[in-house]
């Protein structure tokens, strides 16, 4: 009895000599893999989604927690937890207290942990945070309306001038609106410009001194002729991006891309693209629900629609220099999408003259 009291008086004393508990080590090549958070972040939205439609609460309250679960089953943690327990017992006690509490836990046939649990530690503690590098993450974006139209608004937006404005000036003003309404667009007046602007740049082929407006025309001329296409931007993901991830797997909340993101009119399903070269004058801030899809580049090929964006191009790693995070400025998507309205009869306007010039053109050749 009088080992059984001293074995529990120097549990009770380790549990207060560690008030926060032992932490968990990891090996400095112990970090997780851009499979397990892809197939993580696909789980995760799935359970959103479900919930959402089923009209309950989701299993875990953050995409954070959800990985950290997967990875506690995917590396059995709870070995390594017990390995670190007893590890960190042994180092802050003496060798006459180990083999006490050893005997004591033999005749109960109990673990270590378990009896430091009844006299209320506080666990081994990690954090995701620990164990993540970062990853190359592609966010490919589009307006409710883009979607709906099957990623087709980007490379449908400029063609021939006459036959686009025969098709334009004979269809109905809802028809016009939604020709124009994609993430090109909205990216185009969220970095204060207009699309008449880059209309007017576009169909006179004359170099513009403005680098952006020069960029996005250039990102339309070297898109190949392809039925679908979207926005799509380079950046890095770090722990700190689980938050985003979050967001975008609840479609809540407003992210922010840094002014030095790469990125352009990319076709992950036939795997083409333009120079991904479009030149931000400002960072771009988005509703978290313009992310259409994630790709994180080295997840399992058979998880990918398509083609991830280095599957075509071979990037070097600097090209996701841009960040992405959670912001609380306000995204202004009210304004942008009222603005993008209002500046289609000005783009049409300029399409109007364009096809008049070019037919004047023909008829002089004639």
């Amino acid at each position: 009895m009088a080992d059984k009291e001293r074995a529990i008086a120097i549990l009770q004393d380790e549990v207060q000599k560690h008030p926060d508990g032992y932490e968990l080590y990891f090996d400095y090549n112990d970090k997780v893999d851009s499979r397990t958070v892809a197939e993580a972040f696909d789980e995760y939205s799935d359970m959103i989604q479900n919930a959402k439609q089923n009209g309950t609460e989701p299993d875990y309250t953050s995409f954070a927690a959800f990985l950290e679960d997967k990875i506690y089953e995917k590396w059995d943690l709870w070995q390594a937890i017990e390995d670190q327990t007893k590890s960190d017992f042994e180092y802050s006690r003496t060798p006459e207290e180990v083999a006490v509490v050893k005997e004591y836990l033999k005749e109960e046939g109990i673990s270590l942990g378990e009896a430091l649990d009844a006299e209320g530690f506080a666990g081994v503690s990690w954090s995701i945070s620990d164990i993540f590098s970062e990853h190359h993450m592609n966010l490919m974006l589009a307006t409710p309306n883009e979607q709906n139209e099957a990623m087709g608004s980007i490379p449908s937006m400029f063609y021939d001038v006459q036959e686009l404005h025969d098709n334009l000036q004979g269809s109905t003003p809802e028809y016009q609106d939604k020709h124009f309404d994609n993430a090109l667009s909205y990216l185009v007046h969220q970095q204060g410009y207009k699309m008449s602007q880059v209309a007017e740049v576009y169909f006179t082929g004359e170099p513009t001194t403005d680098t952006f407006l020069q960029s996005v025309v250039d990102e339309l001329n070297e898109f190949p002729d392809y039925s679908m296409a979207e926005l799509t931007a380079l950046v890095t993901l770090d722990s700190d991006g689980l938050e985003v991830l979050d967001q975008i797997a609840k479609n809540e909340g407003t992210i922010e891309l840094s002014e030095n993101t790469m990125l352009g009119i990319y076709n992950e399903w036939q795997g083409t693209g333009s120079a991904l070269e479009i030149d931000l004058k400002k960072p771009l801030v988005i509703p978290a629900d313009m992310v259409r899809n994630v790709q994180i580049e080295g997840q399992k090929s058979d998880s990918v629609r398509g083609y991830t964006v280095n599957d075509v191009y071979g990037l070097v790693g600097s090209c996701w220099k841009g960040t992405v995070e959670s912001t609380d400025k306000e995204s202004g998507r009210e304004q942008i999408t009222a603005d993008m309205k209002q500046n289609v009869g000005a783009t049409l306007d300029i399409i109007e003259l364009k096809a008049a010039e070019a037919e004047k053109g023909r008829d002089m050749d004639d």
